[in-house]
């Protein structure tokens, strides 16, 4: 926990000398859903390829490092379930494992894409649909996949969706 704290204050700090220390044009709106770095580096007036240089290493390090330990962590967790003697138990397991990698895999994809792409091979709007990807969606996605597991919340579930079709079809007839 300590290492990840150091990490974030390492990785705001130099993100916040390396944005500090640059002329900013008269421009103050960011074309972006919130204050990203590489969104506020466009309203800058000079050359920023030194700033996105840096970028990428900091990104590159923050981004592969949490990679490997997650991927440490699936190879710890495939061991312990090919251990077990249940073949039910190892099919359930792994149901539970994929649902997750989706959820990792949503979420590296988008910020590989994001930190790791030149700015000149983005479209306009790009970045913002990015984003919104690991910042809104891939948090959103993991209670939700989660909680499908559930009996229960599968169980209301396929009832709500049974009666909006229920619904649906009723007003329809209605036309």
């Amino acid at each position: 926990m300590g290492g990840s704290y150091l990490v974030g204050s390492t990785n705001f700090v130099m993100h916040i000398i390396i944005t500090f220390a640059m002329p900013f044009c008269v421009s103050n709106k960011i074309d972006h859903f919130f204050c990203d770095i590489p969104a506020v580096l466009e309203l800058s007036c000079q050359d920023i390829w030194a700033n996105e240089l840096v970028i990428f290493v900091i990104a590159g390090c923050v981004i592969i490092g949490s990679f490997v330990v997650t991927i440490i962590s699936y190879v710890e967790i495939i061991s312990k379930i090919l251990k077990l003697h249940s073949v039910s138990s190892r099919k359930k397991t792994f149901a539970t494992c994929s649902s997750h990698f989706i959820v990792v895999t949503v979420f590296y994809g988008s910020a590989v894409f994001m930190y790791f792409t030149p700015r000149s091979s983005h479209r306009i709007g790009q970045n913002s649909v990015v984003s919104l990807m690991y910042t809104v969606i891939a948090p959103l996605l993991n209670p939700f996949i989660y909680s499908l597991r559930n009996k229960e919340v599968k169980s209301n579930m396929k009832t709500i969706i049974l009666r909006q079709i229920e619904y649906l079809n009723y007003n329809f007839c209605l036309f």
